[in-house]
């Protein structure tokens, strides 16, 4: 070292260096036992180099008693971070709570478990067709809330093959589901881990909807010929058991409270934001139609003189009262008596319709409650109707008045017609793949405001791009140390159509990733959709050209990695040494058949 040296220590950086070491070790690991002795050996190393090094740069430069001073403050600075290091050692809570947890994230962001059909010897939930299996036997469960008030208010005159049928196969695919849940895991929500003992699955299955699901497979008609007996004395009671069995029957759609979680797993699963503005609307609509059905259903059965509820009621019946258009309900046939109980359901709903009127006290009573339950539903339904459609279409009409006032004003100042219309694409592609998705899904998460959160969400957008450049192929770096490297060097930026991205003969200071849209290539020999442009640029410090000019062929959406933050990032890492050099481990290197000097762009 030369007297005209000048170096100068970052304060704690042995303390910077013991963290990372111990930090990078837990990190490849896998939160596992560490290998002590490795560890220690390598921080001892690391420690000696710095303190050799700091020690040559104090004896290069002491020259006076200032100096002598200030090789002392180096000297205590050094004692005092590697008295920190041990300090950090003695407080793993510390390490494990604020260093490995985010690791732990970033790791399960990139890369999740496959959806294999079994795990640990127990289905998996999150397997494609168990899936598809509960959803199938929802499907059953809402079929089975249609048909079977049906049959209970309109029952056919024997057993006919389709309630056979259709009771045996409901039946069997109900229990072969219970068979299922009792050998398939379940997650853990507030650990995000499934849980696969098979003792576990059957204790939590026992205790939330096994019993729902037991009484909605018992053969209650069974029950009641075993319980009623075949004697004379015992006829009427017969009969009344019958009815309580086709009653009963009802509890089957006691499943239907199942049906707010299968959706969740299926919004999750399919992450579509048109499905789940479908439901939204669709959800108020059906719970409308089904609650008249419902109602429907027992409105007749409190009217049939012999029906499940009417023959236990004495007196007139409003099916029986004579009608000025027709005869009375209970002698027209079954599918016009369903459709008149359907509209005058609905017309409960809103007012009382005129055609019939009820005819005893608990007619009376139960449309006075229906009344008061119906109106409430109704408005509710109709409201979230409103909100929701208000949601999904105010920003297309903001988007359409901005779009009028940009036509005014660009027709105002006479811009021209290929310019106008390069704007007005770029706003549309803004709105519909921007707006719309990335800032709704994206930025909904990132407005948190932490940067942990922001630090999260970026690398596992942009992660899978990073990844396929060859400056992170060649390094060999975990998630953690990809995602601390770029953080600082990687921004995302938008382009209308027919936009130079960088010119043949230029220094190349970024390296450009496609994330979505098209660009092209001018007087070169690629052929094909461009995905990563300038990327030999980040290979060396030295100046690189690009060989081609590459412009935007539509809107598009990049990922810029800006070069002389990369590099600086990489010494602020350890990445290169203080001599400027690669560290032998990561060091990048070139693909093959391409030199020193940077590849305009890169198929």
């Amino acid at each position: 070292f030369g007297s005209s040296c000048t170096v100068q220590v970052p304060p704690c950086r042995v303390g910077l260096v013991v963290s990372w070491h111990v930090r990078g070790s837990m990190v490849q690991s896998g939160v596992q036992p560490l290998d002590l002795e490795g560890c220690l050996n390598q921080l001892c190393d690391t420690v000696s180099k710095q303190i050799s090094f700091t020690l040559l740069c104090i004896r290069a430069q002491i020259k006076s008693p200032d100096d002598f001073e200030h090789a002392h403050r180096v000297i205590t600075t050094l004692l005092e971070a590697v008295e920190d290091a041990k300090a950090l050692t003695k407080k793993p809570a510390l390490l494990t709570c604020s260093d490995v947890l985010p690791n732990l994230v970033l790791d399960s962001l990139g890369a999740e478990p496959p959806e294999t059909p079994c795990v640990s010897g127990v289905l998996n939930p999150n397997w494609l067709f168990r899936l598809m299996w509960d959803m199938f036997v929802m499907c059953l469960v809402l079929a089975d809330s249609v048909i079977l008030p049906l049959q209970l208010a309109w029952p056919s005159g024997g057993v006919t093959t389709f309630d056979t049928g259709w009771l045996w196969f409901t039946t069997s695919c109900f229990v072969t589901d219970m068979c299922l849940t009792f050998v398939t895991a379940y997650s853990v929500q507030d650990k995000g881990v499934l849980v696969t003992s098979k003792f576990r699955i059957a204790t939590f299955y026992l205790s939330g909807w096994f019993p729902l699901d037991l009484l909605s497979i018992l053969p209650w008609g069974m029950l009641t010929q075993f319980m009623g007996g075949s004697t004379a004395g015992t006829l009427g009671r017969s009969t009344r058991m019958v009815k309580f069995a086709r009653f009963a029957r009802l509890l089957r759609m006691a499943r239907l409270a199942k049906l707010a979680a299968m959706w969740e797993r299926l919004e999750d699963f399919v992450g579509s934001v048109l499905l789940r503005q479908s439901v939204l609307i669709l959800r108020p609509v059906g719970l409308l139609v089904m609650i008249c059905h419902w109602y429907s259903c027992f409105w007749w059965m409190t009217g049939d003189p012999e029906g499940t509820i009417g023959a236990l009621v004495s007196g007139d019946h409003w099916t029986e009262m004579p009608q000025t258009t027709g005869p009375p309900w209970l002698e027209r046939s079954p599918f016009e008596q369903y459709v008149f109980c359907f509209y005058w359901t609905l017309g409960v709903m809103r007012t009382m319709p005129a055609e019939v009127t009820p005819a005893n006290l608990f007619e009376r009573t139960s449309v006075l409650v229906f009344m008061f339950i119906a109106f409430s539903v109704f408005a509710t339904c109709i409201s979230q109707l409103t909100t929701t459609y208000m949601k999904i279409n105010g920003q297309n009409r903001e988007f359409e008045d901005d779009m009028a006032l940009l036509k005014v004003k660009l027709r105002s100042r006479r811009v021209d017609a290929q310019l106008a219309s390069i704007v007005r694409d770029f706003m549309k592609y803004q709105f519909g793949r921007k707006r719309g998705l990335y800032m709704r899904d994206g930025y909904a998460i990132k407005n948190l405001g932490h940067p942990n959160i922001q630090s999260v969400v970026s690398f596992a957008l942009w992660g899978p791009l990073l990844k396929k450049l060859a400056f992170c192929e060649d390094c060999m770096l975990s998630n953690e140390m990809l995602r601390s490297v770029f953080e600082k060097a990687t921004s995302d930026e938008d382009y209308p159509s027919n936009q130079v991205i960088c010119s043949a003969g230029c220094v190349a200071t970024e390296c450009i990733i496609v994330m979505d849209g098209e660009l092209k290539v001018h007087g070169g020999e690629l052929n094909g959709p461009i995905q990563i442009v300038n990327e030999h640029c980040l290979l060396t410090e030295d100046e690189v050209f690009s060989d081609t000019t590459v412009t935007t062929k539509t809107c598009v959406q990049v990922l810029k990695v800006r070069k002389e933050a990369l590099f600086l990032s990489c010494r602020r890492h350890g990445l290169i040494g203080d001599d400027g050099k690669w560290l032998t481990q990561h060091k990048p290197r070139a693909r093959s058949g391409s030199g020193t000097s940077c590849v305009g762009a890169y198929v």
